[in-house]
């Protein structure tokens, strides 16, 4: 038995369902895409925490919030038709997923060109509304851009089940950081103003990988979409939107109230806990979202609840060691009490995310119920935020993330049980999903 067959049969005994054909095939080639994988994250994960060393934390933090402003600009927009692409492209013939693509570009790249133009408008007013200098928001709009590029490549990809290009798109980002980190070398006191410059050079670097979609893409003729891949995309719209804004309002609620040297060590300590929670998560839901739209949602539910709900406190522990060996590298005071209430953020923050990716998969029904759960959440964090830091500072702000994800993770669970689809591939419209478009 190769360790191919014994991962399908582990698959078979954990999900209680027989392997389908398509199951078995992605499950042969999930072991060079997790190896990739880890490669390439490992790559981006060194870089970032250089990144951090070299500048400090003051300066650290003015990137913090460079960051987290292109992420509002970029990721709900590019999120929201990336992923519907991805819901509706996944097994589909050419004559279907090639129009979808130039679709989900055009929407992206307008969507998010827009908004990163009204962000740079409106630097001036958003500057005083948010105590920061004018400069961090223009640069946190210009470079929503190039991140929205380099989504959207990944998305491609994705939608294909092109792993190979996939990794190539994260190795070349991760590679593009760590340039800039040895060029930084020769730089006498690198600035917020070099990193900035340096993750655009990184972005553009990987999406270079998915040439060959887009320029096939806008070879297409623009056509409209049917009503269940537009209604999808607005429900994925509201969810990542709300999911990004929780994910990154933070770094401007702690740099009013504790300035950026704050920011700088909330930075690092959710990068090496929540980030990488995240980096975990992105690595078997990249995979697995064409699966879960096209199979057993049951299955898949059973596999998550009998696999990673009872690996939590292994993985509680995993992540509170490797979290003390980021902060080392990079040389940030160590506060222990933090790190431990981060860690718990980070566990409850992958059970919700993955729950989530299951309920967003089963198309228009489960992108109806993700956004509701996503504006709830964000109502929380809304009354939260404020109160929660002034009361215990970067440890009320990761105490309140992890009442927030744990709920998320409770009301997904709920939705799981309660949604009427036992297989994705159906729109509540009663359409095949996967011809809808």
């Amino acid at each position: 038995m190769t360790i191919d067959d014994w991962l399908i049969a582990l698959y078979e005994r954990v999900s209680g369902t027989a392997a389908t054909p398509r199951s078995s095939a992605a499950i042969r080639r999930f072991g060079p895409y997790l190896g990739g994988m880890i490669v390439a994250k490992g790559l981006s994960t060194l870089g970032q925490l250089l990144i951090g060393r070299l500048l400090g934390p003051a300066e650290f933090g003015r990137v913090a919030v460079v960051l987290a402003t292109a992420n509002v600009v970029a990721v709900p927009l590019a999120g929201a038709w990336g992923t519907a692409f991805v819901r509706y492209a996944a097994a589909q013939p050419d004559s279907v997923w090639m129009p979808l693509l130039r679709w989900t570009a055009m929407m992206t790249l307008a969507s998010s060109g827009i908004v990163a133009a009204v962000v740079v408008a409106a630097a001036p007013f958003l500057a005083v509304w948010l105590d920061l200098p004018p400069a961090l928001v223009i640069a946190g709009g210009v470079l929503g851009v190039g991140m929205a590029l380099w989504l959207l490549a990944k998305f491609a990809c994705q939608g294909r089940e092109d792993w190979g290009r996939f990794v190539a798109i994260e190795l070349l980002w991760g590679l593009g950081l760590m340039l800039g980190c040895a060029a930084a070398l020769r730089v006498a006191v690198p600035t917020w103003v070099y990193a900035v410059g340096l993750f655009w050079f990184a972005y553009l670097l990987g999406t270079l990988a998915a040439g060959k979609y887009l320029v096939a893409a806008f070879s297409q003729q623009w056509t409209h979409r049917d009503r269940p891949v537009v209604q999808f995309g607005q429900f994925a719209l509201l969810t990542s939107l709300g999911n990004t804004i929780i994910l990154y309002a933070d770094r401007f609620v702690a740099q009013r109230a504790l300035g950026f040297s704050e920011v700088g060590v909330y930075q690092v300590y959710s990068f090496v806990t929540v980030g990488v929670a995240t980096l975990l998560v992105t690595l078997v839901n990249n995979f697995a979202f064409p699966l879960f739209a096209q199979g057993d949602l049951r299955a898949f539910a059973r596999l998550f609840r009998t696999s990673f709900v009872r690996l939590s406190p292994l993985i509680v522990g995993v992540l509170y060691l490797a979290g003390l060996a980021q902060i080392g590298v990079t040389g940030f005071p160590l506060r222990l009490g933090l790190l431990a209430i981060a860690t718990l953020s980070a566990v409850a923050c992958i059970l919700a995310a993955f729950s989530g990716n299951l309920v967003l998969s089963q198309g228009v029904v489960g992108g109806r119920v993700s956004a509701r759960i996503s504006g709830l959440s964000l109502l929380t964090f809304a009354i939260g935020a404020i109160p929660a830091v002034r009361l215990g500072g970067l440890f009320g702000l990761f105490a309140l993330y992890t009442f927030i994800f744990t709920g998320m993770f409770w009301l997904y669970q709920r939705a799981l049980d309660l949604l009427p689809l036992s297989a994705s591939s159906l729109d509540a419209t009663g359409r095949d999903g996967r011809g809808a478009c």
